[in-house]
C-alpha cells in the first residue's frame, strides 16, 4: 500500500478526558505511574489507550471499562500484520452488540497509534502527531471512531500523519515493513514509484 504525504496512517484510540475530568483517570493523581499509553493534546485533553489494548476481534459494545490483562502475552495473538489479518478475518457477531450502547469496531486497522515508537537517534520520523476533532454529524461513521469521551460528547482525538511518502510492504511472512523511498529503492523490491 502506498501512503502519500499528509495521509492519516493511525488513530490514537481510547478514553478521552478533558481537564475537568482528570480526577477520573485511573490512578489519579499519579496517572502515568503504571500507564505508558497516556498522551496529551495541546489543549490539555488526555487520551488513555490502555483500556483499548490491541483492540478486539469484532464489532462490539465497548464502554472503556474492560482492560487487557496485565502481563498479557501479545505474541500469542500474532505479530505485525498477522494479528491484523486475523482480527479482520473474523465475522461480525450481532449478539455482541448489546441493546443500550453504540457498537465500536474493535478490529479497526487504524487504531494503533499508541504502539508507535520514537525513531532511533540517527533516524528521522516518518509521521507526526496531529490533533483531530471527530465531527459527530455522521452517525453511520461513529462505529469506526476508536474513542469514547468521559463526561461529554466531544471526540477530541489524535492521529498520526505521514510526513513523507511511505510504502507498506507485506513480506512473504506477512510482517509489516515501513519503507522510505530515500533509503530503499522501490524498483529493487519489485515496486515502481507512481
Amino acid at each position: 500500500m502506498l501512503v502519500e504525504v499528509g495521509s492519516v496512517i493511525a488513530i490514537y484510540p481510547g478514553i478521552i478526558y478533558s481537564p475537568a475530568y482528570y480526577q477520573y483517570i485511573p490512578g489519579y493523581p499519579k496517572i502515568d505511574a503504571q500507564n505508558p499509553y497516556l498522551i496529551t493534546r495541546y489543549d490539555g485533553t488526555i487520551i488513555n489507550a490502555q483500556p483499548w489494548g490491541e483492540g478486539g476481534e469484532s464489532l462490539e459494545r465497548w464502554d472503556g471499562l474492560s482492560f487487557p490483562e496485565a502481563g498479557e502475552n501479545i505474541n500469542s495473538v500474532g505479530k505485525g500484520s498477522d494479528r491484523i489479518w486475523k482480527m479482520l478475518s473474523k465475522p461480525l457477531d450481532a449478539r455482541q452488540l448489546g441493546a443500550r450502547a453504540e457498537p465500536l469496531e474493535r478490529r479497526n486497522p487504524l487504531a494503533f497509534a499508541h504502539f508507535a515508537n520514537h525513531p532511533a537517534k540517527d533516524m528521522v520520523p516518518n509521521a507526526m502527531v496531529c490533533p483531530y476533532d471527530f465531527p459527530l454529524t455522521e452517525k453511520n461513521m461513529r462505529t469506526y471512531i476508536p474513542n469514547i469521551s468521559y463526561g461529554k460528547a466531544d471526540l477530541k482525538s489524535l492521529v498520526l500523519v505521514a510526513t513523507r511518502f511511505l510504502c507498506w510492504l507485506l513480506t512473504p511472512y506477512h510482517e509489516g515493513v515501513w519503507l522510505h523511498t530515500n533509503r530503499t529503492p522501490l524498483s529493487g523490491l519489485g515496486w515502481e514509484p507512481r
